[in-house]
């Protein structure tokens, strides 16, 4: 009989979105980097604001 193991796999592409979320997620716990996001970008900065 065979045993068939079942292991969790990640395309690529959603590692790479994995890695980005966490180093965005970084960056928004820098106060100075969402100071600059608010006077720069403040619609960009209310939408990722939104998704939290």
């Amino acid at each position: 009989m065979l045993d068939i193991v079942i292991v969790p796999s990640y395309h690529q592409g959603g590692l790479e979105l994995v890695a980005a979320r966490g180093y965005l997620n970084r960056l928004m716990d820098n106060a100075p980097v969402v100071r600059y996001l608010a006077r720069t970008f403040p619609e960009a900065l209310s939408r990722i604001s939104e998704d939290d």
